[in-house]
Parts: C-alpha cells; structure tokens; sequence
C-alpha cells in the first residue's frame, strides 16, 4: 500500500524525523545508544529488544476475537512468559467470544430502550454470561444460541438487536 519504505542499511541521525516510535532489534551498543539519544531528542517511544531499562515501553502479547482485547505483559522482564499466557489465552477464548460480543452489542440500545430498570437490565447481561449461549456458539449451534438469548432478553429485544446485525 506504500505505507512503508523499508531502506537496507544502517542506523542514521535523522531517521527518526517525523517518527512515533521505533523498535530496536539488532544492533551495536554505540548504535544503539545514538539511537536511543535520538529518540530522547525527538520524544519518540523507543523499545530495545533485551533492554527494558532503556526502553519506554514494553510490548505485550494480544489475543483479539473481535471487540475482545486481552493484553498481556511482563514489562520486558519475560517475553516468552506473556507469549505462552497469550496461547493459553487465545485457547480459552476462541472466536465463539466474538460472536457472542457482537450480538451483545447489538442488543445494547433495545436493551435499554425495552427494559428501564438498570439492575433488570444487569441481571439480564449477566444470564447470557451464564446461559449455555457460549457453549452453543462454540459447538457451531448459533441457532440454538440465538434462541436461548432470545429467552432471556425477549423477543422484541431480539428482534430489534437482530436488524443491526
């Protein structure tokens, strides 16, 4: 897309112009200080692979399955710590989350437009939780799914949350 220029060749002053971060993943230390300097300078987010103590920021692992993000970080002490919880993560939530995220938000406005009562509507949120809704889309049943979602926020919930699917 032309989004990226990739330029083979070392480290340059200037090169960080315009720049909001910069990841550092193989270099000499004297390079790898000016480029540290540099990003000091300019106030751009440095990460030095293996060095936390001269990075800004740390990166985490993430599992995404649509609106859901979970994060996990070990500040740079451990990568291959928040890697492995990542895959464990990304094992217990499957995309059946994002499915059941996605209708949880479309049944947001007729939620509220259907049931006034702010501790109703809570308890409700809280059946689909507990609900075998869940388990349904994970075993591909999203009728059965949609059905017993529908037993707990009604039919004219349902229906309105269904025209915004």
């Amino acid at each position: 897309e032309g989004r990226i220029e990739w330029v083979r060749r070392s480290y340059q002053r200037g090169d960080l112009q315009g720049a909001a971060l910069v990841i550092v993943t193989e270099a000499s230390a004297e390079t790898t200080a000016r480029i540290r300097e540099d990003a000091q300078e300019q106030n751009v987010l440095i990460n030095i692979t293996g060095n936390t103590e001269h990075s800004t920021f740390a990166n985490g692992s993430v599992v995404r399955r649509g609106p859901l993000t979970i994060s996990v970080s070990t500040s740079g002490a451990a990568p291959s710590v928040s890697v492995r919880i990542r895959e464990k993560l990304s094992g217990k939530f499957g995309p059946e989350y994002e499915e059941l995220l996605t209708i949880m938000n479309a049944l947001r406005d007729p939620m509220q437009a259907h049931v006034s009562d702010f501790e109703e509507r809570r308890d409700r949120w809280y059946a689909i939780l507990e609900s075998e809704a869940l388990d349904l889309f994970r075993a591909g049943q999203r009728q059965a799914a949609l059905d017993c979602i529908e037993a707990i926020v009604g039919p004219a919930v349902m229906e309105r949350a269904e025209e915004r699917l």
